[in-house]
């Protein structure tokens, strides 16, 4: 009769172990259920930076504190003419129509050297005097045959003449008409090896004189007294400076941004404070393999003689002109954030609230850039401190993310 209690107690017991586990779990429940979690934002009230998280971040706002260390700035949008550019690189390089080089025609030895490496010369100037022993010869030969050439066109003049009032026959006029014509043609031919040499008829002697083609200035020396030169040796090399080329070189990128007679400022690292203003007179067709670029040629006037060959900077050519083109709201570069794929501005609302604008660029300087949209005239936009209220705002988008 044990056996059947035993068994309704064990059968009552483990219905209260049931109900124990099912309110239990209903407890926990409820527990998890009813727990709020904590507002990280609101931990540390505006003592804090703070940025918007629903959606994409439009307002940043930053403790009068955190604001004053940023060391912010603001600049008003303003409305003018910005046109596009690009900045080039590059050096001077002379005019190669305007570059002389000076050689002797023939061989011979150096007597006298009037030049030196940076002095300037006038044109028909003496540079150097050479021994030239065949110009001698040559000359001499020349006098010569020249002589006898006179000589020899007054004998057939007189037989020509003597045969038209028949006091002489045909064939004597002839012969000396002939004998003439070879001593003209001997004469003709010594005179121009005379010019060949750069040497007029009327000289004498061994002596070569080497003068200046036009006025420069000497960029090269290399004939010293007493130096044997052959045929073709250069001795100096003369340059006009008056006007140079700037070679820039163009990246593949900016190539559609460099036409032919575009605007160009030249501003060298010589001399940083001056500007010098030219054109586009030639772009290049050939690409470079190793730095990728093409070359753009800016002819520049050497107005005060500070132009040098082989002095390095950089050109800013202009895409556009400013005559032609409207105004339009323009913001310095340095407003410009990149905030992840966006590309934004924070405009100042009011005391530690800045608003974050997505704008569209345009056309841009080298401080300056367009603002097609985003931005309205006389809007005060954040051009310094700025780090500030990106890394507030990265770190906002980043929280939402997760």
């Amino acid at each position: 009769m044990r056996l059947p209690l035993l068994s309704g107690w064990a059968g009552s017991t483990d219905m209260a172990w049931n109900r124990y586990w099912c309110c239990g779990i209903f407890l926990v429940g409820c527990l998890v259920g009813c727990h709020k979690p904590e507002n990280p934002g609101s931990g540390s009230g505006s003592a804090s930076p703070s940025a918007s998280t629903r959606g994409p971040v439009k307002t940043v706002r930053l403790p009068v504190q955190v604001e004053a260390d940023a060391k912010i700035r603001t600049a008003a949008a303003t409305r003018e003419v910005v046109v596009g550019s690009v900045d080039v690189p590059g050096d001077l390089s002379p005019d190669p129509n305007k570059v002389a080089r000076i050689a002797s025609p023939v061989a011979g030895r150096v007597e006298k050297v009037s030049f030196d490496e940076g002095t300037a010369v006038s044109k028909g100037s003496v540079l150097a005097v050479l021994r030239v022993p065949e110009l001698g010869k040559v000359r001499s030969a020349y006098a010569a045959t020249t002589a006898k050439a006179k000589a020899a066109r007054a004998q057939a003049d007189r037989q020509r003449s003597l045969f038209n009032e028949g006091l002489a026959i045909e064939q004597v006029a002839l012969d000396a008409e002939a004998a003439a014509k070879a001593l003209d043609a001997e004469a003709t031919a010594l005179r121009e090896q005379l010019s060949a040499m750069d040497m007029t008829a009327g000289g004498s002697g061994a002596f070569l004189t080497l003068r200046a083609p036009f006025s420069g200035v000497v960029t090269a020396r290399a004939a010293v007294v007493g130096q044997p030169v052959a045929a073709d040796d250069v001795l100096g090399t003369i340059t006009d400076l008056s006007e140079v080329w700037f070679i820039g070189r163009i990246y593949e990128r900016d190539l559609p941004l460099v036409h032919l007679g575009a605007r160009a400022s030249v501003r060298l690292d010589a001399f940083p404070s001056d500007l010098f203003e030219g054109n586009v007179t030639h772009v290049g067709k050939q690409v470079d393999p190793a730095t990728r670029t093409l070359l753009a040629r800016i002819p520049l006037v050497n107005v005060k003689g500070l132009l040098g060959i082989g002095l390095f900077g950089g050109a800013r050519v202009f895409a556009g002109d400013a005559k032609t083109k409207a105004a339009s709201i323009v913001v310095l570069r340095t407003a410009i954030t990149d905030l992840g794929d966006r590309r934004v501005v924070f405009v100042r609302k009011g005391p530690g609230e800045y608003e974050i604008r997505d704008v569209v660029l345009g056309d841009a300087t080298h401080d300056r850039v367009e603002v097609r949209s985003g931005v309205t005239e006389g809007e005060p936009v954040v051009v310094e401190g700025g780090f500030t209220l990106r890394s507030v705002a990265l770190k906002a988008t980043f929280s939402e993310e997760e």
